[in-house]
């Protein structure tokens, strides 16, 4: 399968998030932009209510576990806030540790998505990401590079010529590449992308194949998707993301 790009709608950063069903706690950690916590007491037909304020047409979701969770999350969406009338777009029936992600076929606007505990308790949820999933519409310009980013080991050395270094973390995986000869329509997507990210501010995930990954929690660098106008209505662009550790 196709590289893809699965991303919140900018929307979810500011959205309303409470326990539409049962008595679920530190329900702001699912939209925090952290993968290190996990949200606590989301029991059997629980069900997290998320409200964008308008319509949206969600059609992906990636959920983060800390741990390899076998009760299902079924994905409902609705114009109710009482969840009537909701519609399942989704079910999640297994969860590996780290990131789970998923795309489903829908071209109807709700308000509210609701995420129901539907087979038992809930353990280890971190993170939610609910939007759309970009799959590469052309491949990457061959020549683009990969590589781990040491940005966090720091050299001093010493007024005797003595070098020692300090470790703040790990390295992170990084990618960088181009395209050349999209389309109108082709760069409006990506603006999609990025406009829905704030750029570098919003992470997301950005996997190796589809929906099955492997995925990664990254986020982009400030100048990516930045257009170039090469005549005939065709355009390039690039693209640095660098994947983050929380």
């Amino acid at each position: 399968m196709a590289k893809a790009l699965i991303y919140s709608f900018k929307a979810l950063n500011t959205a309303t998030i409470d326990a539409q069903a049962g008595t679920i706690t530190d329900l702001s950690r699912i939209h925090d932009q952290s993968i290190g916590s996990a949200i606590s007491s989301f029991d059997l037909n629980d069900v997290i209510r998320i409200n964008f304020g308008s319509a949206k047409t969600a059609t992906a979701a990636a959920l983060y576990f800390n741990a390899a969770e076998t009760d299902d999350i079924q994905i409902h969406g609705g114009n109710n806030a009482d969840m009537s009338g909701a519609v399942l777009l989704h079910t999640f029936t297994t969860f590996s540790s780290g990131w789970n992600a998923a795309s489903w076929s829908n071209s109807t606007g709700y308000q509210y998505y609701f995420l129901k505990a539907s087979s038992g308790s809930i353990t280890g949820l971190c993170e939610a990401v609910l939007g759309s999933k970009y799959d590469f519409e052309m491949q990457w310009t061959s020549g683009g590079e990969m590589g781990e980013d040491y940005s966090g080991v720091k050299v001093n050395e010493s007024a005797g010529g003595q070098e020692y270094a300090t470790k703040l973390h790990e390295s992170k995986t990084s990618w960088s590449n181009q395209w050349n000869g999209l389309s109108s329509s082709q760069k409006t997507n990506l603006e999609t992308v990025r406009d829905n990210t704030d750029g570098p501010f919003l992470k997301f995930i950005y996997s190796e194949s589809g929906t099955t990954g492997p995925l990664h929690w990254v986020r982009m660098s400030a100048d990516s998707f930045r257009f170039r106008n090469n005549g005939g209505n065709r355009f390039s662009t690039s693209i640095k993301i660098r994947e983050q550790l929380d």
